[in-house]
């Protein structure tokens, strides 16, 4: 078992009582247990209320089914996780201990561990945007202590960018930066004009309306649209509606400026 992180503080039973330490079950990802309680802790009651505020908040987001969170030691190496995290990077088996770098493309990891290193030398959050096992997310990566405490751990929350809700407004100060190398997963053979006809089905654009927005004859479009289904194993147009969606394509374009 590993500790979820220093500086996420859990909850403890009064003063001169016992803290029960919530860890991380290695064994099972996103699994929280507990552990055996830790030495006594002098305290008072206002610092006992802050703990269990705290771990109420730490709790709400390593079960949120939709954030991935991560934390990375100096090394590179992963301390801790949810789920989703896991399912995110499309991990094999336990990612508890392993480098972020060695679960992604080469690439994909160099750049992203560039990014985490500009954190721990700033101090600044920073925003990541790109395309992860082909899907769009906006990755926030910051210390786990703005105190400095413990400078050698970084926080990362990862959420995916639909096509509904766009790239979420940064509203705290934060670097914000568009990826260079995509991680497309399977949309990795699609061309640039399938991705846009992609988009324009998820939009629930017919053929001839796709036809109409990109100037293109109905049968370009209806060949287009075939070739789509067969690099995504065969899918139909509602299923390609739903990649279209999930995938986040006309967010990604946009913020790109390909796409109007």
């Amino acid at each position: 078992m590993t500790h979820l992180g220093p500086g996420l503080p859990t909850p403890g039973g009064g003063v001169g009582a016992p803290m029960v330490v919530r860890t991380l079950d290695t064994r099972k990802e996103g699994g929280l247990v507990n552990a055996e309680p830790a030495s006594p802790t002098p305290g008072n009651a206002d610092a006992s209320k802050d703990i269990r505020e705290a771990c109420v908040w730490r709790d709400a987001l390593m079960h949120d089914p939709w954030a991935g969170v991560v934390v990375v030691g100096s090394d590179g190496r992963i301390v801790a996780s949810n789920a989703a995290f896991a399912r995110r990077i499309e991990a094999p088996g336990p990612i508890v201990g392993r480098r972020i770098a060695d679960l992604v493309p080469p690439d994909i990891g160099a750049e992203r561990t560039a990014l985490t290193q500009r954190v721990r030398d700033t101090g600044r959050p920073l925003v990541a945007l790109g395309m992860v096992r082909g899907v769009y997310c906006s990755a926030v990566y910051r210390r786990c202590s703005p105190r400095g405490d413990h400078d050698d751990l970084l926080l990362g929350v990862c959420h995916p960018v639909t096509a509904h809700a766009g790239v979420p407004p940064i509203d705290f100060d934060a670097e914000v930066v568009d990826c260079g190398i995509q991680d497309w997963g399977r949309l990795a053979s699609l061309s640039d004009r399938e991705l846009e006809i992609l988009d324009l089905i998820g939009e629930g654009l017919t053929t001839a309306e796709v036809a109409k927005a990109l100037h293109r004859a109905e049968k370009t479009v209806e060949w287009h649209r075939s070739s789509l289904g067969d690099k995504l194993g065969g899918l139909n147009r509602v299923e390609l509606a739903r990649v279209a969606r999930e995938s986040g394509v006309a967010p990604f374009l946009r913020r790109r400026g390909l796409l109007e």
